[in-house]
């Protein structure tokens, strides 16, 4: 299983940039001192949203961001698996 390499911006809010893309996982509650785990992904290719969902933990989104990635790598560029 894929997740993605993820660098911590602030308390709860992760990221990563490539190219015209950029992936972002927070957990809005807990960075404001709330205990829930609500994790949203936001995927954003050329500043526009492409992408936005709620997974329970962080490892689950990260995970769904990299099946993102590599579905559009693999319809992009007509990679087999």
């Amino acid at each position: 299983m894929n997740t993605l390499k993820l660098k911590r911006d602030y308390r709860a809010t992760y990221s990563a940039e490539g190219g015209n893309i950029r992936i972002q996982i927070s957990n809005p509650y807990k960075s404001i001192g709330m205990g829930t785990d609500g994790w949203q992904l936001i995927i954003e290719v050329d500043d526009k949203e492409v992408y936005n969902d709620w997974f329970t933990t962080k490892r689950h989104a990260s995970i769904a961001g990299a099946e993102w990635v590599m579905n559009v790598m693999q319809h992009t560029y007509n990679l087999s698996k």
